[in-house]
């Protein structure tokens, strides 16, 4: 199977997306992990005072994501990302302000307000109303390009850290912000036919905008409209599946995407710490962390071109096997096993990222979407907030009880899509949205 390129107006839409995500994510989530020690330091607080901060910023993007994924579906994914551009902005300069606990933990509940409405979930809602039939490939080349966050983020924060200071780094972040990611946002094409946005559209971008119709025509001379033909309205995707899901989908859904969630975070937290208990070497440690980027990267480029056309739950339920199948290499090859360990995570997780952009949007239709995706990924969200310090517990407990915890998660999220499959084939023709 052969990966078919996108048309260039959606290869565009690809990069902007993906860019912006990127500086978002780079600017909010991957923070932490260097500028902890020296915020604390600063601030006479521990690091653990700086995480706790930042569990509550995830907890606010928990509690957000309804309401910003209602407010997607009224004013359009592009007017949400800039405004998270401003909002992120003003946190990292609060942030750079903070001179303790409590004006830290404030500036980072401004911070989670901006990741409510600014990363995955308003990126792939507004692929959603833009392109409804070719989202999946969409949002599998967004998740292509945001997989180099870290890899990217991490570098340009050390680097502003070594000659900048950690407020000089935060300044710079929000400079990026401003500078780049807002414009990348600004300038992307809305929806016709929709509620009309709070900002202004670009003018130079209304081609584009049109030609995102199913039913749009080319330009004509003057003279009488031409209509559609019934052929084309019949391209129209249609808003809900012929025949609804079963009612006990969705929550069984967020159960899987919350597991999936906690481990991801988890092993984002503590994949050096937990592989050197097992008594891999500082280095060997780093060398296998580093080597789950890639593989996501690797695991959404297998998923688009190998994956692609199987159908959202199949993937899934490969998906969330691939840390079951990296702790079983490690049982059966000791610490030589950390870098396959690590690969198979990365894998997975990669494409459990696309999964919880197309799976909802398979089964539920483009109607609503945001405000569905925001209720189903709110448990999630919730599960990242609490992972670090849930599973800086389990690493303390002996016996492999961390590696026995994330591995029960990714089986039972594997069994729990099983039964979301099983369901859907014998979906009731009454059932309705339980979002």
């Amino acid at each position: 199977m052969h990966l078919s390129p996108l048309p260039p107006h959606q290869t565009r839409l690809v990069v902007q997306l993906g860019f912006s995500q990127i500086m978002g994510w780079g600017a909010s989530y991957y923070l932490p992990a260097l500028l902890a020690a020296p915020m604390a330091q600063a601030m006479g607080i521990s690091p653990s005072m700086v995480f706790t901060a930042f569990t509550l910023g995830l907890v606010v993007t928990a509690l957000a994501g309804p309401v910003a994924g209602r407010a997607v579906d009224t004013y359009g994914g592009r007017t949400l990302l800039v405004i998270s551009n401003i909002v992120l902005a003003a946190a990292l300069v609060s942030m750079a302000w903070a001179t303790g606990p409590v004006s830290l933990c404030i500036a980072w509940l401004f911070m989670g307000a901006g990741m409510s409405i600014g990363l995955f979930e308003t990126a792939f809602a507004t692929v959603v109303q833009l392109h409804e039939q070719e989202a999946p490939a969409i949002i599998s080349g967004i998740t292509l390009v945001a997989g180099f966050a870290s890899t990217i983020s991490w570098p340009l924060t050390a680097f502003f850290h070594d000659h900048l200071g950690w407020q000089g780094t935060l300044y710079m972040w929000a400079g990026i912000q401003l500078a780049i990611a807002l414009p990348l946002n600004y300038l992307l094409p809305e929806p016709t036919g929709r509620t009309p946005s709070l900002l202004p559209r670009p003018k130079r971008l209304a081609p584009l905008v049109a030609s995102s119709s199913p039913v749009a025509l080319p330009p004509t001379a003057p003279g009488p409209a031409p209509q559609p033909s019934p052929a084309q309205t019949t391209l129209q995707p249609h808003p809900t599946p012929a025949t609804p899901p079963h009612p006990a989908i969705f929550p069984l859904l967020a159960f899987a995407f919350m597991l999936t969630s906690f481990t991801a975070t988890a092993m984002a937290a503590h994949m050096p710490a937990l592989l050197v208990g097992l008594g891999a070497t500082q280095g060997a440690a780093l060398w296998a962390s580093m080597l789950i980027g890639p593989a996501q990267v690797a695991g959404r480029l297998f998923q688009v071109v190998m994956l692609r056309g199987k159908g959202a739950l199949p993937t899934a339920i490969a998906a969330a096997m691939g840390h079951p199948l990296g702790i079983l290499t490690l049982w059966l090859g000791g610490v030589a096993a950390i870098f396959p360990f690590s690969i198979l995570h990365g894998l997975g997780n990669g494409i459990i990222t696309i999964v919880k952009g197309a799976l909802p949007l398979e089964l539920y239709g483009a109607e609503g979407y945001g405000l569905r995706i925001g209720w189903l990924l709110m448990p999630a969200r919730f599960a990242q907030a609490l992972a670090p310090m849930l599973f800086s517990m389990a690493i303390t407990v002996p016996g492999n009880f961390a590696l026995l915890l994330s591995g029960t998660c990714g089986l039972l999220a594997a069994l729990t899509f099983v039964g979301v499959r099983g369901l859907h084939k014998t979906a009731p023709k009454n059932a309705e949205d339980p979002s």
